[in-house]
């Protein structure tokens, strides 16, 4: 559905933007598994790129409750990425021997 709406980075942040401002009205016992539910599923689907969740983490206030569950994704996705990072050096390395 959003696909077809959210075509540019910038989109994509403003979607994840948006997702945020709605969840943190919700009542406190639901707002935080929300927010991280329907960041973790456009991830999923590839509707939003990672670089482009990373980036919206990084601008917003990471203060904020309702982004509580969502910091755990993100930290997975860094983690994730540093070590793809790491393995394409070691594949590097290993074709210039």
């Amino acid at each position: 559905m959003y696909k077809r709406q959210v075509f540019s980075p910038e989109e994509e942040i403003d979607l994840l933007n948006i997702l945020q401002k709605k969840t943190q009205v919700l009542d406190s016992a639901y707002n935080q598994i929300i927010l991280f539910i329907a960041i973790r599923t456009l991830y999923d689907l590839e509707v939003v790129e990672e670089d482009n969740i990373l980036d919206w983490w990084t601008q917003g206030d990471e203060s904020l409750e309702v982004r509580g569950l969502t910091a755990k994704f993100i930290t997975w996705l860094k983690e994730a990425d540093e070590e793809e990072s790491s393995d394409d050096d070691d594949d590097e390395e290993e074709e210039s021997e």
